[in-house]
């Protein structure tokens, strides 16, 4: 038996959530070094209804950065509400 429609979504999800957390990982590093967002991270930030650059943002101006755990957290956060939007 092949995999059932669940396990299809649940993979297209940790995907999505892959793509996210790679798009945010980038993002956190030009805020640090103050380099352009590309338009796919733009994008992104359009289309999140989490704050997400303003969370990167705070933590930078604060000295502390964001985790790869806080950045994991938020790409979860962030593709779920991608999907439900």
């Amino acid at each position: 038996m092949g995999p059932s429609r669940d396990q299809h979504g649940d993979r297209a999800q940790r995907g999505d959530q892959d793509k996210v957390r790679a798009l945010i990982g980038s993002m956190a590093l030009k805020v640090r070094s103050r380099a352009s967002l590309t338009a796919g991270e733009v994008q992104l930030l359009g289309m999140a209804g989490v704050p997400v650059y303003k969370i990167i943002t705070v933590g930078a101006a604060a000295g502390f950065g964001i985790s790869a755990e806080e950045i994991s957290d938020l790409s979860e956060i962030v593709a779920v509400d991608l999907v439900t939007c």
